[in-house]
């Protein structure tokens, strides 16, 4: 190993294994940085469906211009339509396993909204950060449970 001594008191680490060793850090950081662009492209496009699904529903009728919609069932629906299958869109009322691991840990710890909170109050939306991403979180599994258990009951609402 050498150390080479270069301005300002700086000591710089030479020799082959320094360059091996860049050269491996180099090829982990274009992974990472590979899958990071993944995930934004992934991300993007859940994004992309859920605010398309927003308009439609408002276009549509689904949800009203006119009156105040419960932003669970706001959220919830545009949610449902968002779930990807790696890069693919995986297509309406498809489970999202992440949504769906954070909603059962948070329900098995007793943490984040009660669904009783979400259901009553639209606040919880507007909180910003974790809070809301729990909100967000509880409104999809919500919805997700009454398009499946109680689809009737959900759509006459």
């Amino acid at each position: 190993m050498t150390w080479v001594q270069k301005s300002r008191g700086i000591l710089i680490w030479a020799g082959a294994e320094a360059r091996a060793l860049l050269a491996r850090q180099r090829r982990r950081l274009r992974q990472v940085a590979a899958n990071l662009e993944r995930q934004l492209r992934r991300l993007n496009k859940a994004r992309a469906v859920h605010e398309i699904t927003h308009h439609l529903a408002y276009a549509s009728g689904i949800h009203s211009r006119y009156s105040a919609n419960p932003r669970w069932l706001v959220e919830g629906l545009a949610m449902y339509f968002e779930a990807m299958e790696g890069r693919r869109w995986a297509g309406p009322g498809r489970l999202d396993p992440q949504r769906l691991a954070r909603a059962r840990k948070r329900s098995l710890a007793a943490t984040g909204p009660a669904l009783e909170r979400i259901v009553e109050d639209d606040g919880l939306f507007r909180e910003g950060g974790a809070r809301m991403a729990e909100a967000y979180d509880s409104a999809w599994a919500l919805f997700y449970y009454l398009a499946r258990k109680r689809h009737d009951r959900l759509f006459d609402y």
